[in-house]
Protein backbone atom coordinates (compact mmCIF):
# COMPACT_ATOMS: atom_id res chain seq x y z
CA UNK A 1 0.00 0.00 0.00
CA UNK A 2 2.82 2.27 1.10
CA UNK A 3 4.97 1.34 -2.48
CA UNK A 4 2.01 1.99 -4.53
CA UNK A 5 1.64 5.36 -2.61
CA UNK A 6 4.68 6.42 -3.08
CA UNK A 7 4.78 5.22 -6.59
CA UNK A 8 1.66 7.61 -6.70
CA UNK A 9 3.66 10.68 -5.91
CA UNK A 10 6.61 10.24 -7.99
CA UNK A 11 4.61 10.05 -10.92
CA UNK A 12 2.60 13.11 -9.86
CA UNK A 13 5.83 14.85 -9.56
CA UNK A 14 7.71 13.69 -12.60
CA UNK A 15 4.16 14.82 -14.55
CA UNK A 16 5.00 18.17 -12.74
CA UNK A 17 8.08 18.91 -13.59
CA UNK A 18 7.99 17.92 -17.20
CA UNK A 19 9.82 20.09 -19.76
CA UNK A 20 6.49 20.38 -22.18
CA UNK A 21 5.09 22.45 -19.30
CA UNK A 22 6.96 25.55 -19.70
CA UNK A 23 5.61 26.11 -23.13
CA UNK A 24 2.02 25.48 -21.45
CA UNK A 25 1.60 22.79 -23.36
CA UNK A 26 -2.09 22.19 -21.34
CA UNK A 27 -3.28 24.90 -22.69
CA UNK A 28 -3.40 23.25 -26.39
CA UNK A 29 -5.61 20.41 -24.63
CA UNK A 30 -8.21 22.97 -23.14
CA UNK A 31 -11.33 23.98 -24.91
CA UNK A 32 -10.79 27.76 -24.66
CA UNK A 33 -14.20 29.64 -24.97
CA UNK A 34 -13.35 33.01 -23.85
CA UNK A 35 -16.27 35.35 -22.71
CA UNK A 36 -16.32 38.94 -22.74
CA UNK A 37 -16.72 40.06 -19.10
CA UNK A 38 -17.57 43.46 -17.97
CA UNK A 39 -16.38 43.11 -14.83
CA UNK A 40 -13.15 41.71 -15.45
CA UNK A 41 -12.48 44.41 -17.96
CA UNK A 42 -13.57 46.91 -15.59
CA UNK A 43 -11.60 46.14 -13.00
CA UNK A 44 -8.40 44.87 -15.38
CA UNK A 45 -8.68 48.18 -16.38
CA UNK A 46 -8.68 49.90 -12.86
CA UNK A 47 -5.69 47.95 -11.45
CA UNK A 48 -3.60 49.11 -15.34
CA UNK A 49 -4.50 52.99 -14.97
CA UNK A 50 -3.96 52.39 -10.98
CA UNK A 51 -0.50 50.94 -11.39
CA UNK A 52 1.09 53.05 -14.36
CA UNK A 53 -0.60 56.38 -12.35
CA UNK A 54 1.57 55.44 -9.12
CA UNK A 55 4.49 54.80 -10.96
CA UNK A 56 4.51 58.16 -13.06
CA UNK A 57 3.56 60.40 -10.09
CA UNK A 58 6.62 58.06 -8.52
CA UNK A 59 8.98 58.58 -10.55
CA UNK A 60 8.12 62.23 -11.30
CA UNK A 61 8.72 63.14 -7.45
CA UNK A 62 11.81 61.23 -7.72
CA UNK A 63 13.39 60.94 -10.89
CA UNK A 64 16.45 59.12 -9.47
CA UNK A 65 18.56 56.32 -11.81
CA UNK A 66 19.40 54.46 -8.91
CA UNK A 67 15.52 53.45 -8.70
CA UNK A 68 16.70 51.28 -11.95
CA UNK A 69 18.40 49.09 -9.84
CA UNK A 70 16.36 47.74 -7.54
CA UNK A 71 14.31 44.24 -8.26
CA UNK A 72 11.19 46.59 -6.62
CA UNK A 73 11.15 48.65 -9.93
CA UNK A 74 12.03 45.39 -12.27
CA UNK A 75 9.04 44.00 -10.77
CA UNK A 76 6.99 46.85 -11.42
CA UNK A 77 8.31 47.72 -14.80
CA UNK A 78 7.41 43.59 -15.68
CA UNK A 79 4.20 43.90 -13.40
CA UNK A 80 2.56 46.63 -15.31
CA UNK A 81 3.70 45.22 -18.86
CA UNK A 82 1.18 41.60 -17.30
CA UNK A 83 -1.67 44.59 -16.40
CA UNK A 84 -1.71 45.67 -19.70
CA UNK A 85 -2.02 42.19 -21.96
CA UNK A 86 -4.56 41.07 -19.22
CA UNK A 87 -6.48 44.53 -20.12
CA UNK A 88 -6.02 43.51 -23.82
CA UNK A 89 -7.23 40.48 -23.95
CA UNK A 90 -10.06 41.04 -21.99
CA UNK A 91 -11.20 43.32 -24.36
CA UNK A 92 -10.14 40.78 -26.93
CA UNK A 93 -12.42 37.98 -25.48
CA UNK A 94 -15.25 39.28 -27.42
CA UNK A 95 -13.67 37.51 -30.54
CA UNK A 96 -11.59 34.82 -30.92
CA UNK A 97 -8.14 34.85 -28.90
CA UNK A 98 -4.96 32.85 -30.09
CA UNK A 99 -3.76 30.09 -27.48
CA UNK A 100 -0.37 31.78 -28.05
CA UNK A 101 -1.81 35.26 -26.49
CA UNK A 102 -3.03 32.91 -23.69
CA UNK A 103 -0.16 31.00 -23.57
CA UNK A 104 1.75 34.68 -23.16
CA UNK A 105 -0.62 36.08 -20.47
CA UNK A 106 -0.58 33.21 -18.44
CA UNK A 107 3.62 33.18 -17.85
CA UNK A 108 3.75 36.51 -17.38
CA UNK A 109 0.73 36.41 -14.80
CA UNK A 110 2.61 33.45 -13.02
CA UNK A 111 5.86 35.43 -13.10
CA UNK A 112 4.66 38.94 -11.94
CA UNK A 113 2.45 37.21 -8.99
CA UNK A 114 5.58 35.42 -8.05
CA UNK A 115 8.21 38.04 -8.40
CA UNK A 116 5.78 40.38 -6.13
CA UNK A 117 5.12 37.73 -3.41
CA UNK A 118 9.09 37.90 -3.60
CA UNK A 119 9.49 41.12 -3.07
CA UNK A 120 6.57 41.57 -0.42
CA UNK A 121 8.72 38.51 1.59
CA UNK A 122 12.29 40.07 1.07
CA UNK A 123 11.10 43.85 2.07
CA UNK A 124 8.65 43.15 5.18
CA UNK A 125 11.05 40.18 6.67
CA UNK A 126 14.57 41.96 5.89
CA UNK A 127 14.65 45.32 4.51
CA UNK A 128 11.92 47.08 6.33
CA UNK A 129 14.88 47.10 9.59
CA UNK A 130 17.22 49.90 7.15
CA UNK A 131 14.58 51.72 5.81
CA UNK A 132 14.24 55.14 7.48
CA UNK A 133 10.43 56.07 7.07
CA UNK A 134 7.44 53.87 5.68
CA UNK A 135 6.30 56.25 3.02
CA UNK A 136 2.55 55.34 0.58
CA UNK A 137 4.83 54.43 -2.51
CA UNK A 138 7.24 51.42 0.06
CA UNK A 139 3.16 50.06 0.74
CA UNK A 140 2.31 50.24 -2.82
CA UNK A 141 5.65 48.73 -4.37
CA UNK A 142 5.75 46.05 -1.63
CA UNK A 143 2.45 45.29 -1.23
CA UNK A 144 -0.13 46.72 -3.01
CA UNK A 145 0.78 45.41 -6.48
CA UNK A 146 1.48 42.39 -4.84
CA UNK A 147 -2.67 42.41 -3.96
CA UNK A 148 -3.52 43.57 -7.31
CA UNK A 149 -1.70 40.86 -8.88
CA UNK A 150 -3.71 38.82 -6.86
CA UNK A 151 -6.53 40.12 -8.16
CA UNK A 152 -5.86 40.04 -11.58
CA UNK A 153 -4.79 36.33 -11.93
CA UNK A 154 -7.93 35.39 -9.91
CA UNK A 155 -10.26 35.90 -13.21
CA UNK A 156 -8.19 33.16 -14.90
CA UNK A 157 -7.90 29.64 -14.13
CA UNK A 158 -3.92 28.99 -15.45
CA UNK A 159 -2.87 25.10 -15.83
CA UNK A 160 -0.11 26.12 -12.99
CA UNK A 161 2.53 23.57 -12.51
CA UNK A 162 5.68 23.45 -10.28
CA UNK A 163 7.79 23.78 -12.69
CA UNK A 164 6.68 26.96 -13.71
CA UNK A 165 8.92 28.59 -11.02
CA UNK A 166 11.60 28.52 -13.27
CA UNK A 167 10.17 31.93 -15.22
CA UNK A 168 10.08 33.71 -12.03
CA UNK A 169 13.96 31.81 -11.05
CA UNK A 170 15.31 33.08 -14.30
CA UNK A 171 14.26 36.69 -14.39
CA UNK A 172 15.70 36.73 -10.83
CA UNK A 173 19.24 35.02 -11.52
CA UNK A 174 19.16 37.92 -14.77
CA UNK A 175 18.44 40.68 -11.75
CA UNK A 176 20.97 38.86 -9.45
CA UNK A 177 23.86 39.05 -12.24
CA UNK A 178 22.87 42.55 -12.91
CA UNK A 179 23.44 43.78 -8.99
CA UNK A 180 27.19 41.72 -9.34
CA UNK A 181 28.10 43.95 -12.11
CA UNK A 182 26.98 47.11 -10.37
CA UNK A 183 29.57 45.64 -7.86
CA UNK A 184 32.04 45.09 -10.31
CA UNK A 185 32.35 48.13 -11.58
CA UNK A 186 31.91 49.83 -8.72
CA UNK A 187 28.64 51.61 -9.52
CA UNK A 188 27.10 50.40 -6.73
CA UNK A 189 27.81 47.70 -3.99
CA UNK A 190 24.59 47.56 -1.84
CA UNK A 191 21.64 48.05 -3.84
CA UNK A 192 19.60 47.36 -0.57
CA UNK A 193 22.02 49.09 1.51
CA UNK A 194 23.64 46.56 4.46
CA UNK A 195 20.94 43.34 3.37
CA UNK A 196 22.72 43.49 0.02
CA UNK A 197 26.27 44.72 0.60
CA UNK A 198 28.39 42.66 -1.34
CA UNK A 199 31.67 44.23 -0.14
CA UNK A 200 34.12 41.99 2.29
CA UNK A 201 32.06 43.08 5.46
CA UNK A 202 28.79 41.86 4.07
CA UNK A 203 29.26 39.32 1.55
CA UNK A 204 28.21 36.39 3.52
CA UNK A 205 25.23 38.32 4.49
CA UNK A 206 24.52 39.22 1.26
CA UNK A 207 24.85 35.45 -0.78
CA UNK A 208 22.86 34.48 2.01
CA UNK A 209 19.81 36.79 0.81
CA UNK A 210 21.07 35.82 -2.83
CA UNK A 211 20.08 32.05 -2.36
CA UNK A 212 17.14 32.81 -0.26
CA UNK A 213 15.72 34.88 -2.76
CA UNK A 214 16.09 32.20 -5.25
CA UNK A 215 14.64 29.88 -2.98
CA UNK A 216 11.88 31.77 -2.30
CA UNK A 217 10.79 31.75 -6.37
CA UNK A 218 10.14 28.01 -6.07
CA UNK A 219 8.47 28.36 -2.76
CA UNK A 220 5.73 31.02 -4.17
CA UNK A 221 5.22 29.13 -7.06
CA UNK A 222 4.36 25.62 -5.56
CA UNK A 223 1.98 27.86 -3.12
CA UNK A 224 -0.12 29.74 -6.16
CA UNK A 225 -0.09 26.15 -7.81
CA UNK A 226 -1.39 24.73 -4.75
CA UNK A 227 -3.99 27.54 -4.81
CA UNK A 228 -5.10 27.15 -8.33
CA UNK A 229 -6.03 23.21 -7.63
CA UNK A 230 -7.56 23.91 -4.37
CA UNK A 231 -9.74 26.73 -6.32
CA UNK A 232 -10.88 24.52 -9.77
CA UNK A 233 -11.62 21.86 -6.93
CA UNK A 234 -13.74 23.64 -4.89
CA UNK A 235 -15.70 25.37 -7.95
CA UNK A 236 -16.05 21.64 -9.20
CA UNK A 237 -16.14 22.25 -12.90
CA UNK A 238 -17.29 19.64 -15.12
CA UNK A 239 -14.75 20.46 -17.77
CA UNK A 240 -11.86 20.24 -14.98
CA UNK A 241 -12.90 17.11 -14.01
CA UNK A 242 -12.92 15.48 -17.59
CA UNK A 243 -9.61 17.02 -18.06
CA UNK A 244 -7.69 15.41 -15.04
CA UNK A 245 -9.76 12.45 -15.72
CA UNK A 246 -8.19 12.27 -19.35
CA UNK A 247 -4.71 13.51 -18.09
CA UNK A 248 -4.81 10.80 -15.50
CA UNK A 249 -5.82 8.31 -18.29
CA UNK A 250 -2.93 9.03 -20.42
CA UNK A 251 -0.56 8.68 -17.62
CA UNK A 252 -2.02 5.38 -16.81
CA UNK A 253 -1.59 4.74 -20.70
CA UNK A 254 2.08 6.19 -20.31
CA UNK A 255 3.14 3.92 -17.37
CA UNK A 256 1.88 0.76 -19.31
CA UNK A 257 3.59 1.70 -22.29
CA UNK A 258 6.88 2.34 -20.27
CA UNK A 259 7.32 5.89 -21.17
CA UNK A 260 8.17 7.31 -18.08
Amino acid sequence: MGGARMNSVREALAQEFKCQHLAMKDVDNLQLTPKFSLVALFIRLLIFLYAITMMVINYAGNPSVKQGYQLTHWAQMFTIITFLLSFSISVATRRDVGKSWIKTLYILQITSTNLQAQVALLYWTLIIKTVPELTFFSVHLHLILFVLTLADISFDQIPCRLIHFIYTFAFSFIYIMFTLVLYWTDVEPAVYGPTSDYRSDGVVKAVSVTAGSLAITFITNTVLCVAFRLRARCLNRPEDSQEDAAESESTVDNVEEGKF
